[in-house]
């Protein structure tokens, strides 16, 4: 750091705590004043993190409708491009799907900080961009709650009952 002469001597970039502790003085602001803005500082700090607790607070108010467990009914229908055999996927009715704040928990896999974003869609369209599929045979509302849940998309289709993606097959399931 340059000595307080260097700095009067040039416009140093180091030197910008020495400058404003100077102003401060040229000005009469002391100890004091400083002191006060360091105060107010941290109670804007504060106030940000209340807001933000309280942010979370809301998405966590939002998601009640989704967050716990959930039992896979029945299978409703697949992709074009599926991760696994019909096989695999009829092993997979009678288990249960966990939702949760900070992670989706199902077939002993687990999706980690999900958004849970939501939108309004229309079924059909929806389904042949992102997934490759057709809405027919999946039981959705026009137009459906879709929750992002990072590695697969949440549809609600009344309350307790839920259509999700699982490797490319599409399931109904219901809350406990």
């Amino acid at each position: 750091m340059p000595t307080e002469s260097a700095c009067k001597r040039f416009a140093h970039s180091s030197c910008a705590g020495i400058r404003s502790v100077q102003q401060m003085k040229l000005h009469g602001r002391g100890k004091s004043s400083l002191h006060l803005r360091v105060k107010l500082s941290l109670i804007g700090l504060g106030a940000c993190a209340c807001l933000a607790n309280l942010a979370n607070a809301s998405d966590a108010d939002t998601n009640v409708d989704i967050f716990g467990q959930w039992t896979v009914v029945r299978i409703l229908d697949t992709a074009d491009i599926a991760g696994m055999s019909d096989r695999e996927a009829r092993k997979l009715i009678s288990q249960r799907l966990e939702i949760g704040p900070t992670a989706l928990k199902f077939a002993g896999e687990s999706c980690n900080s999900p958004s849970y974003s939501r939108s309004m869609r229309e079924p059909a369209k929806y389904l042949r961009e992102e997934w490759h599929a057709k809405s027919g045979n999946l039981e959705l509302p026009d137009p459906v709650v879709v929750i992002d849940a990072r590695c697969t998309d949440l549809f609600l289709t009344g309350t307790g009952h839920m259509v999700f993606n699982w490797n490319g097959f599409f399931f109904s399931s219901k809350k406990n």
